[in-house]
């Protein structure tokens, strides 16, 4: 039986060891630098969370539909979005679009779509210092347009860009990456509002395409003409385009080499979208959203507690037929002007109208019966 009996590994000309041995008990230290756990900071990269519904015609401009993704119209176009079966082998959901109305952008129009990261979760990447890390955008695209597609990363803490390009030259599914270099002005703000803008321009005018030449490095900001640079895609011009994308990675990655998609759970990446949006749905009629009491014969109040802690106090908003049973003795009021009184990202406290004397008691607060209530809790970027 052979053996090798060392203190350390260490790369040539490197000044640390990769690997270090405890000569007493034979246990090892190993210094990995390409952790592959939790390293994608995009959420929802493979389009499984979608809690606002999964088809949205005549989309809304700035607005979100499948989570974590903000659809920006500026055209005339008008476009149907939707979380699509279609996918790449290995995934099961792509974000899809459409246009419904076709348009081509003029001036300074453009339809885009982004995800917008706050700077806590951006400092692994040491923007703005010395030691500032390289990273990598990687995505897979099938779209039956052909042309060169623009994406833009924009500082929004230091007013700085980067723009990227890539080919699509078939209608195929297809992986592209591009390889984002390190910058070292400009620090990340260590918070829970929007540093980095993650944006992907599907049809741009000239007035967001100066004609410059796609720089190689992270530059200031040059203004709206210049958030498109590069891009020759006319994806809006005819209703019969269509253009998928899903598996969207942004990593610290120093070797410019997407390493592969990080899958997670349903679970996992529901909770992290809930941070931002959370939407109650009633599964059947007469479902239960949350204890209530009836402080008064006019009004009832209530604390909801969310599945996860929210990035602020979230906005809130209702839909559909509510009613506040009564447990004793029991009695069933309509119940109507839900608001949140006190703001809180856990608990809100929610008050609202009810139809008839219900002074003092304690009951449900739920769908009427008629299987359409919700409740929306927005802390949206």
């Amino acid at each position: 039986m052979s053996e090798i009996k060392v203190n350390s590994i260490k790369g040539v000309g490197a000044s640390a060891a990769a690997i270090t041995v405890n000569n007493t008990d034979g246990t090892c230290t190993a210094n990995i630098t390409n952790n592959l756990s939790n390293r994608n900071l995009i959420i929802n990269g493979a389009m499984q969370i979608s809690q606002r519904g999964t088809t949205f015609t005549s989309a809304v401009n700035s607005a979100y539909q499948l989570d974590r993704y903000k659809f920006v119209n500026g055209s005339s176009g008008v476009f149907t979005v939707s979380q699509s079966t279609t996918s790449p082998d290995g995934f099961g959901k792509s974000w899809k679009i459409v246009p419904t109305t076709a348009d081509t952008p003029s001036g300074s129009e453009t339809v885009r779509f982004m995800q917008v990261v706050e700077g806590q979760n951006l400092q692994s990447l040491a923007k703005g210092t010395s030691s500032a890390k390289k990273t990598v955008l990687s995505f897979y695209v099938k779209t039956n347009k052909t042309g060169v597609y623009s994406v833009l990363l924009y500082d929004a803490d230091n007013t700085r860009q980067f723009n990227g390009t890539y080919t699509v030259s078939n209608s195929n599914w297809n992986r592209y990456t591009i390889d984002i270099p390190a910058d070292t002005t400009g620090v990340y703000a260590d918070d829970n509002l929007t540093s980095l803008e993650v944006i992907f321009h599907l049809a741009a005018a000239s007035g967001r395409n100066d004609g410059a030449s796609v720089p190689t490095t992270w530059i200031s900001y040059g203004g709206t003409a210049s958030e498109a640079r590069g891009h020759t895609a006319t994806f809006a011009d005819s209703t019969s385009n269509e253009f998928y994308i899903t598996g969207i990675q942004y990593e610290v990655n120093e070797s410019g080499v997407a390493t592969d998609f990080e899958h997670k759970s349903y679970g996992d990446e529901l909770a992290r979208c809930q941070r931002y949006f959370y939407k109650w749905v009633t599964s059947v009629a007469y479902s239960n959203m949350c204890i209530g009491y009836a402080g008064s014969s006019t009004q009832i109040e209530t604390v909801f507690h969310l599945p996860v802690v929210m990035r602020t106090s979230p906005s809130f908003s209702y839909s559909g037929t509510f009613n506040f049973v009564g447990y004793s003795p029991q009695t069933s009021t309509n119940l109507s002007n839900l608001v949140v009184t006190r703001s809180h990202t856990l608990t809100p406290y929610l008050r609202g109208t009810v139809s008839g004397s219900a002074s003092g008691l304690v009951g449900e607060v739920r769908d009427s019966g008629s299987n359409d209530a919700t409740a929306s809790y927005s802390a949206e970027l």
